[in-house]
């Protein structure tokens, strides 16, 4: 059963400084300024107030604020309007980008690993064909490995490439909302640079350094 306290507790424990660049006018800086000293507050509580309540977030001040900042979201064009991108299809299916960017890894890392395992079968294959007294005993377990790598690997293609179907599929629904065409037609690997980019920059948000 959801605990929602004990999951609040474990959000609680992550709260530290965060850092986020905002473009800003001089004028604008000053207003801000201004509404968060009539509310004797920071302009950094004032803020982190307001995407506590747009998330619904680990504190929040109530439902009605909460709805308020989602209309404010929506009216903005910042949610149902905004460009169908794979990214956002991931995060509106509620799947996991780590999951998809480590399956994506695994792909890389296992297509090396067929190429060195099948470059090296085919050195000792060549060896034993130009010194008949050389006997390589391990072709067939190298064989099966290869076998065993390759199968794994065309599970994985397959599973992104289902996913990437059903992206195509969800992109071309068409909703009461919607006033035009998403003409924005990208390749798989043009929508993978939006993603690692995303990624990279949440993870910088959390303070984690990527490679």
């Amino acid at each position: 059963m959801y605990d929602r306290a004990k999951e609040q507790q474990k959000e609680i424990a992550t709260i530290k400084e965060r850092t986020i660049h905002l473009n800003l006018s001089d004028a604008d800086c000053k207003r801000i300024s201004t509404y968060a000293a009539k509310a004797n507050i920071t302009v950094s509580q004032l803020l982190e107030s307001f995407i506590g309540d747009l998330v619904n977030g680990t504190y929040t001040n109530g439902s009605d604020e909460r709805d308020y900042a989602q209309e404010w979201f929506e009216r903005c064009g910042y949610g149902m309007y905004s460009e169908k991108t794979f990214l956002r299809y991931i995060l509106e299916e509620g799947a996991d980008v780590e999951f998809l960017l480590n399956g994506l890894e695994g792909i890389k890392k296992s297509k090396e690993l067929i190429q060195m395992l099948t470059e090296e079968l085919q050195k000792e294959i060549d060896r034993q064909r130009e010194n008949p007294e050389y006997q390589y005993e391990w072709a067939e377990e190298d064989k099966e490995c290869i076998r065993t790598e390759q199968e794994e690997l065309d599970a994985a293609i397959l599973s992104v490439k289902e996913w990437w179907e059903e992206y195509q599929a969800w992109k071309k629904q068409k909703n009461w909302w919607d006033v035009g065409e998403d003409t924005a037609e990208r390749t798989f690997d043009e929508e993978l640079i939006i993603i690692q980019k995303w990624w990279n920059t949440y993870q910088n948000f959390l303070g984690n350094e990527m490679e």
